[in-house]
């Protein structure tokens, strides 16, 4: 599932790059807002960390802000949790946004930012709006 316009259009920064692999839909907004919208009832493998790792290098992007957009029932893999708190591995991020579309993946995301401890600003949203706000005040 991807973006809609109505959410596209709160980035308040033009649309750069858009592409779908592994189900996953991979936004670049200005110069440092990357996206990723995952799929529904998907666990998030290296496949999509790989292909999202491809989309920035192809579009010449280095320090960033992520939003990571969870559909329903979306699930993070223990070989890419441990990936995203490692900063040797994940070295360009500024921070992190987590937006869950259930709160039943709330359990999930506390674990994360509790137990991993990403060595970058993190938080957990359910609305958009306020992961983009929080994004742009981490610079």
């Amino acid at each position: 599932m991807s973006l809609t316009q109505e959410e596209i259009n709160l980035f308040g920064k033009p649309l750069k790059a858009h592409e779908h692999a592994f189900g996953a839909d991979f936004y670049m907004f200005g110069e440092d807002m990357y996206v990723v919208f995952l799929p529904k009832y998907e666990t998030v493998t290296s496949n999509i960390v790989n292909y999202g790792y491809t989309f920035l290098e192809k579009h010449k992007v280095n320090q960033h802000h992520c939003i990571f957009i969870f559909d329903s029932f979306t699930d993070v893999s223990k070989e890419v949790r441990n990936w995203a708190a490692d900063q040797s591995k994940n070295r360009f991020t500024i921070s992190d946004a987590i937006v869950l579309k259930d709160v039943s993946q709330k359990i999930l995301s506390d674990y994360y930012v509790k137990q991993e401890h990403p060595n970058w600003p993190t938080k957990v949203f359910f609305d958009l709006a306020a992961a983009i706000q929080w994004s742009f005040d981490q610079k």
